[in-house]
């Protein structure tokens, strides 16, 4: 129960100062928006397949969505 109290603390945390630090880049450094949210998703996507394939067996479970082109329509849908 306490790693999980801890978890939740550390992603508040992260959640309010990944939000200040898109007010500043938005406010002073001229980022817009949209482009701003798009390389956060992008970023934390890759970060998760990164995370993911590290903790495969292989490296073909975080690439194996991709072999069939059905669904890789629907992933880029």
């Amino acid at each position: 129960m306490t790693i999980g109290v801890l978890l939740t603390l550390a992603g508040g945390i992260c959640w309010g100062f990944s939000g200040a630090c898109g007010q500043y880049l938005m406010q002073h450094r001229g980022i817009n928006a949209g482009w701003l949210v798009s390389m956060r998703m992008l970023l934390a996507g890759s970060l998760l397949l990164i995370f993911s394939g590290l903790q495969a067996r292989s490296a073909s479970y975080v690439t194996r969505v991709w072999k069939k082109r059905r669904t890789a329509m629907h992933l880029l849908a």
